[in-house]
């Protein structure tokens, strides 16, 4: 079972995703493609994964509207 801290991390990440940005160090922004957004997203995988190996959290980049990393 996740522990309070763990689901408080993920409702931020859902609430503010481009806070994922600041909390990513320097040299690993740089790895990211151009964007103007991010978005949360459906964290249904459906059933290619066992429930244990599910995401919590998915995010979307998206730049004009189009994804460019998930």
């Amino acid at each position: 079972m996740p522990s309070f801290l763990h689901e408080a991390i993920v409702e931020i990440l859902r609430a503010n995703p481009a806070l994922v940005i600041q909390l990513l160090p320097q040299p690993k922004r740089s790895l990211l493609p151009p964007f103007d957004t991010i978005v949360p997203d459906s964290s249904d995988l459906g059933a290619a994964l066992a429930p244990e190996l599910s995401a919590d959290c998915l995010l979307r980049v998206e730049r004009e509207g189009q994804t460019v990393f998930v």
